[in-house]
């Protein structure tokens, strides 16, 4: 499904930069905004090209997971295996995030699953909260210092 420019401007590109957050956050417990910035940028590029192609119905998530998590890795400077673990961990909650957002919007009959899927600025006003609520993870990740080391100790039987 492409994106339109105005979509990708005021929704991709900002979705983006919360996801860069929410990873960089979990991977380092600090947000370096010089790094996020670029990571975001980076990986906007990459799901306005992904969108595009062709692929089943929630295959580009999964391609879209594993594209965050390298570009994590390169200009990040995270550890391999920790940035695919949470570049995936922070796409399940974008996914989760969203859907809840979706729903509550629908449920709440502000908008239908019709005009945020076809029209520009609902899309863009609907996609607005779970975005910031992205941003708020990335933030409570620092605050909270939120680690998630325990899922690379070795485990001892």
């Amino acid at each position: 499904m492409r994106v339109p420019v105005l979509a990708w401007i005021f929704q991709v590109i900002p979705e983006s930069m919360a996801l860069a957050a929410l990873v960089m956050g979990l991977g380092t417990r600090e947000l370096p905004w010089k790094k996020i910035f670029k990571i975001g940028l980076a990986y906007a590029i990459v799901v306005y090209i992904v969108r595009i192609m062709p692929f089943t119905p929630g295959v580009h998530v999964i391609v879209l997971a594993a594209a965050l998590g390298v570009i994590c890795i390169y200009l990040g400077e995270l550890e391999m295996k920790r940035g695919m673990v949470y570049s995936a961990i922070g796409v399940a909650l974008l996914v989760l995030t969203e859907m809840v957002c979706v729903y509550s919007l629908v449920s709440l009959k502000i908008y239908t699953i019709e005009q945020l899927a076809q029209e520009i600025v609902p899309r863009i006003i609907g996609g607005t909260p779970h975005y910031i609520l992205l941003f708020i993870y990335a933030i409570i990740v620092k605050k909270k210092r939120i680690s998630l080391e325990f899922l690379f100790r070795p485990r001892v039987y």
